[in-house]
């Protein structure tokens, strides 16, 4: 039997070596199992830092690429910021003209609306003008109308307008002569027995008197004498050509009035102190009234000229014209020298003696007035003119 007590000690001691082997056999196998692990986890690691080497490597070159694509679209962002900027001040500058356009745009808008406005006005106005233009024309047709109604001595009037120019034809022609003198003489010894009459002692209006008024009135003053004597003319004219027109003038001698000269009568109608003045052929002759200036008033007589007037720009014309009485054919003188064709412009032509201011021919009226002559020619084609430019602006604006 073993004695425990006598061996506690190297017992003791023995479980205690035994003991702390154990621990060192265990420490040993743990170190063992950490190295082991260890080195699996340092190859491990070593696998993963590899890898991460290469992904390394890898991004190395991606930093690379991405650093070169940086550069190029630092580059590319500079080229777009500059032309951003370009861009942005262009912008800035049809921003600008955006502005100014649109401000001329909103005044143009304004000054078409304004001229819209005033169209319409002015289409109103025109269009009331164009209807006065077709009463004024109107008027002047009638007035043309009336001057050709009166260029010629009525037909089948009266009786005694019929004898008279019946007896002008018989009394009044004599050997290829027309004797003026005697167209006056028979005006009044005829049945038509006409006389000197003014309208004022009438108790009318001035005014001119159509043919067949002077017949039934008997009369008239010396712008109807005037326009009777020049349709007397006219009637002459268109029944006989190869017509000598004969005037007289104070010189010594008779100028036979009634019956013709060739009838060699015992006694006979003539003014005396007077002889023939050649007046010009009728055939080539215009007879026209022309009245003019006797100083505080005015008198119309007969004009017979080589030349037609159609418009007031031609009676310049009227220069060279022969001028005599109609109521009694006395030869008075000649446009240029005697008379004159008042010029307007150089102040009132009736205040000027023995200026022409008033011309009427077979279908017109010229009218020295406001410093120039006119006529109711002149006047219609004015209006034909504004009416077809008011017709051709109104197709245009359409």
């Amino acid at each position: 039997m073993v004695d425990f007590g006598k061996h506690r000690e190297s017992f003791l001691v023995a479980a205690a070596l035994g003991l702390f082997l154990l621990l060192l056999a265990a420490s040993l196998v743990w170190t063992v199992l950490q190295l082991n692990s260890a080195q699996g986890k340092i190859s491990s690691d070593e696998a993963r830092i590899s890898v991460i080497e290469a992904q390394n490597a890898n991004l190395t070159q991606n930093l690379a690429v991405l650093s070169s694509q940086k550069s190029g679209l630092e580059y590319s962002l500079a080229a777009t910021n500059s032309t951003l900027l370009s861009t942005q001040d262009a912008l800035r500058q049809k921003e600008a003209e955006a502005g100014r356009l649109q401000s001329a745009l909103d005044e143009a808008q304004h000054n078409l609306t304004s001229a819209q406005y005033r169209i319409q006005t002015q289409t109103q106005s025109i269009r009331q003008l164009l209807a006065e233009i077709s009463d004024t024309q109107s008027t002047l047709n009638s007035t043309w109308q009336w001057l050709k109604d009166n260029a010629y001595l009525p037909v089948n009037f009266s009786w005694n307008s019929d004898i008279f120019k019946q007896r002008i034809s018989e009394d009044c022609i004599d050997l290829g002569n027309l004797n003026l003198g005697c167209i006056s003489y028979r005006m009044e010894s005829t049945a038509l027995s006409l006389r000197y009459k003014t309208d004022i002692a009438a108790g009318k209006v001035d005014h001119l008197q159509s043919l067949e008024e002077t017949i039934q009135r008997e009369g008239g003053d010396c712008e109807d004498y005037a326009l009777f004597v020049k349709a007397t003319l006219n009637s002459i004219q268109a029944e006989n050509k190869n017509l000598q027109a004969v005037a007289w003038a104070s010189a010594h001698g008779e100028f036979v009035i009634y019956p013709r000269a060739s009838a060699h009568p015992d006694s006979y109608f003539y003014y005396p102190n007077a002889s023939a003045v050649d007046m010009g052929s009728l055939d080539n002759l215009h007879p026209y009234v022309v009245c003019y200036s006797v100083g505080s008033s005015g008198h119309c007589t007969l004009a017979l000229s080589d030349h037609p007037i159609y418009s007031s720009s031609q009676v310049g014309s009227l220069e060279g014209a022969r001028v005599f009485e109609p109521q009694n054919g006395e030869y008075l003188g000649t446009v240029g020298k005697e008379f004159s064709v008042c010029e307007p412009s150089a102040g009132d032509c009736q205040q000027r003696l023995n200026d022409i201011f008033l011309i009427i021919s077979d279908d017109d009226i010229y009218q020295a007035s406001s410093g120039r002559w006119t006529g109711p020619v002149d006047y219609t084609q004015k209006l034909s003119l504004l009416q077809s430019e008011f017709e051709n602006s109104t197709a245009s604006a359409g």
